[in-house]
Protein backbone atom coordinates (compact mmCIF):
# COMPACT_ATOMS: atom_id res chain seq x y z
CA UNK A 1 0.00 0.00 0.00
CA UNK A 2 1.26 3.45 -0.61
CA UNK A 3 0.10 6.70 0.10
CA UNK A 4 0.45 9.66 -2.38
CA UNK A 5 1.56 12.74 -0.39
CA UNK A 6 3.52 14.53 -3.68
CA UNK A 7 2.67 16.47 -6.12
CA UNK A 8 3.44 13.83 -8.72
CA UNK A 9 -0.63 12.65 -10.07
CA UNK A 10 -0.71 8.70 -10.09
CA UNK A 11 2.59 7.75 -8.75
CA UNK A 12 0.97 5.55 -6.18
CA UNK A 13 -0.52 2.78 -8.06
CA UNK A 14 2.36 2.94 -10.45
CA UNK A 15 4.61 2.09 -7.29
CA UNK A 16 2.48 -0.39 -6.21
CA UNK A 17 2.65 -2.67 -9.40
CA UNK A 18 6.30 -2.44 -9.71
CA UNK A 19 7.02 -3.76 -6.42
CA UNK A 20 4.32 -6.02 -6.53
CA UNK A 21 6.62 -7.02 -9.78
CA UNK A 22 9.83 -7.02 -7.32
CA UNK A 23 8.82 -8.85 -4.88
CA UNK A 24 6.86 -11.59 -7.13
CA UNK A 25 9.98 -12.78 -8.02
CA UNK A 26 11.04 -13.99 -4.52
CA UNK A 27 9.99 -18.27 -4.39
CA UNK A 28 8.30 -18.82 -1.66
CA UNK A 29 6.91 -15.02 -0.88
CA UNK A 30 3.31 -14.63 -0.96
CA UNK A 31 2.72 -11.09 -2.05
CA UNK A 32 -1.36 -10.03 -1.66
CA UNK A 33 -2.05 -6.45 -2.20
CA UNK A 34 -4.40 -4.79 -0.44
CA UNK A 35 -5.29 -4.28 2.90
CA UNK A 36 -5.44 -7.66 4.65
CA UNK A 37 -4.84 -7.96 8.27
CA UNK A 38 -4.45 -11.39 8.52
CA UNK A 39 -0.73 -11.38 6.54
CA UNK A 40 2.63 -12.06 8.61
CA UNK A 41 3.52 -8.40 7.58
CA UNK A 42 2.67 -5.29 5.51
CA UNK A 43 4.66 -2.84 3.91
CA UNK A 44 3.16 0.76 3.45
CA UNK A 45 5.03 3.66 1.29
CA UNK A 46 4.76 7.50 1.81
CA UNK A 47 5.48 9.10 -1.25
CA UNK A 48 6.39 12.85 -0.46
CA UNK A 49 7.94 15.34 -2.34
CA UNK A 50 8.63 19.82 -2.34
CA UNK A 51 5.45 21.19 -0.27
CA UNK A 52 5.26 23.72 -3.73
CA UNK A 53 3.95 22.58 -6.96
CA UNK A 54 6.69 24.44 -8.88
CA UNK A 55 9.68 23.16 -6.29
CA UNK A 56 8.90 20.03 -7.21
CA UNK A 57 10.11 20.56 -10.77
CA UNK A 58 13.13 22.77 -11.55
CA UNK A 59 14.02 23.35 -15.23
CA UNK A 60 17.69 22.09 -16.11
CA UNK A 61 17.84 23.71 -19.70
CA UNK A 62 16.43 26.39 -21.04
CA UNK A 63 16.12 27.71 -24.24
CA UNK A 64 15.62 30.99 -26.34
CA UNK A 65 13.25 31.06 -29.25
CA UNK A 66 14.85 33.39 -31.50
CA UNK A 67 18.45 30.48 -31.26
CA UNK A 68 15.78 27.54 -32.85
CA UNK A 69 15.27 28.59 -36.69
CA UNK A 70 12.06 26.16 -36.52
CA UNK A 71 10.42 28.13 -34.05
CA UNK A 72 10.93 31.88 -35.16
CA UNK A 73 8.56 31.59 -38.01
CA UNK A 74 5.81 29.68 -35.78
CA UNK A 75 5.60 32.38 -32.87
CA UNK A 76 4.97 35.09 -35.91
CA UNK A 77 5.62 38.92 -34.08
CA UNK A 78 5.56 38.02 -30.41
CA UNK A 79 8.95 38.80 -28.91
CA UNK A 80 11.00 35.50 -28.49
CA UNK A 81 10.72 33.72 -25.05
CA UNK A 82 13.05 31.34 -22.87
CA UNK A 83 10.85 27.67 -22.62
CA UNK A 84 11.75 24.79 -20.77
CA UNK A 85 13.46 22.17 -22.68
CA UNK A 86 14.39 19.63 -19.50
CA UNK A 87 13.16 19.48 -16.53
CA UNK A 88 13.95 17.44 -13.41
CA UNK A 89 12.04 16.44 -10.10
CA UNK A 90 12.21 13.70 -7.27
CA UNK A 91 10.44 12.41 -4.22
CA UNK A 92 11.25 10.51 -1.15
CA UNK A 93 9.69 7.03 -0.62
CA UNK A 94 9.53 6.32 2.68
CA UNK A 95 9.26 2.78 3.30
CA UNK A 96 7.85 0.63 6.32
CA UNK A 97 7.70 -2.97 6.94
CA UNK A 98 5.60 -3.89 9.89
CA UNK A 99 5.03 -7.70 11.42
CA UNK A 100 0.99 -8.06 11.98
CA UNK A 101 -0.09 -4.63 12.01
CA UNK A 102 -3.57 -3.80 13.64
CA UNK A 103 -6.31 -1.84 11.26
CA UNK A 104 -4.70 1.38 13.88
CA UNK A 105 -1.71 1.29 13.44
CA UNK A 106 -2.23 1.12 9.62
CA UNK A 107 -4.09 4.03 9.85
CA UNK A 108 -1.57 6.21 11.97
CA UNK A 109 1.57 5.08 9.57
CA UNK A 110 -0.92 6.04 6.42
CA UNK A 111 -1.49 9.63 8.28
CA UNK A 112 0.82 12.30 9.13
CA UNK A 113 2.06 9.69 11.92
CA UNK A 114 4.44 7.75 9.68
CA UNK A 115 7.91 10.37 10.85
CA UNK A 116 7.03 8.94 14.14
CA UNK A 117 6.31 5.89 13.63
CA UNK A 118 10.02 4.04 13.17
CA UNK A 119 10.07 3.97 17.23
CA UNK A 120 6.64 0.93 17.47
CA UNK A 121 8.10 -2.08 17.70
CA UNK A 122 6.42 -3.58 15.31
CA UNK A 123 8.45 -1.87 12.47
CA UNK A 124 10.90 -4.21 11.19
CA UNK A 125 12.29 -2.26 8.53
CA UNK A 126 12.13 1.60 8.10
CA UNK A 127 13.86 3.19 4.62
CA UNK A 128 13.50 6.44 2.79
CA UNK A 129 14.64 6.98 -0.57
CA UNK A 130 15.13 9.25 -2.74
CA UNK A 131 14.23 8.96 -6.69
CA UNK A 132 14.80 11.22 -9.27
CA UNK A 133 14.11 11.71 -12.92
CA UNK A 134 13.87 14.08 -15.89
CA UNK A 135 12.14 14.58 -19.30
CA UNK A 136 12.70 16.31 -22.47
CA UNK A 137 10.23 18.65 -23.30
CA UNK A 138 8.52 18.47 -27.05
CA UNK A 139 8.28 21.91 -28.56
CA UNK A 140 6.68 21.80 -32.47
CA UNK A 141 6.56 24.63 -34.55
CA UNK A 142 2.68 25.30 -35.90
CA UNK A 143 3.69 27.15 -39.15
CA UNK A 144 -0.45 27.15 -40.74
CA UNK A 145 -2.10 30.80 -41.23
CA UNK A 146 -4.82 29.93 -39.13
CA UNK A 147 -2.54 29.14 -36.50
CA UNK A 148 0.02 31.36 -36.52
CA UNK A 149 2.18 32.56 -33.19
CA UNK A 150 1.34 29.20 -31.80
CA UNK A 151 4.14 27.05 -30.00
CA UNK A 152 2.72 23.22 -29.33
CA UNK A 153 3.50 21.81 -25.73
CA UNK A 154 0.78 19.02 -26.18
CA UNK A 155 2.81 15.70 -26.20
CA UNK A 156 4.74 16.59 -22.61
CA UNK A 157 2.46 15.27 -20.50
CA UNK A 158 2.38 11.92 -21.94
CA UNK A 159 6.20 12.57 -22.01
CA UNK A 160 6.39 13.33 -17.95
CA UNK A 161 4.05 10.56 -17.02
CA UNK A 162 6.35 8.27 -19.05
CA UNK A 163 9.16 9.33 -16.95
CA UNK A 164 7.64 9.10 -13.43
CA UNK A 165 6.54 5.44 -14.39
CA UNK A 166 10.45 4.94 -15.32
CA UNK A 167 11.13 6.29 -12.11
CA UNK A 168 9.18 4.26 -10.17
CA UNK A 169 10.84 1.11 -11.78
CA UNK A 170 14.06 2.52 -10.88
CA UNK A 171 12.85 3.22 -7.33
CA UNK A 172 11.35 -0.54 -6.82
CA UNK A 173 14.67 -2.10 -7.89
CA UNK A 174 16.37 0.47 -5.34
CA UNK A 175 14.21 -1.17 -2.89
CA UNK A 176 14.93 -4.57 -3.85
CA UNK A 177 18.60 -3.77 -2.84
CA UNK A 178 17.79 -2.43 0.18
CA UNK A 179 15.38 -5.46 1.12
CA UNK A 180 18.24 -7.83 -0.36
CA UNK A 181 20.56 -6.00 1.55
CA UNK A 182 19.07 -5.97 4.66
CA UNK A 183 17.94 -10.08 4.95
Amino acid sequence: MFVNRSNFVGLSPMLTKEIYNVFSDFPGLQVVSGSQLDTDAVLIGVIESENEYMSSYKNAQNLFTKSQSSLTQSIGLRVPFYYAANTTYNYIVHYYLIKRPSALEISELSGNAHPYFSLNPKVVLRESLVTSGSFDRVVKALNQTERGGEVNFTKNKGIEAKSLEDSTIQAASLFKQVVLNAF
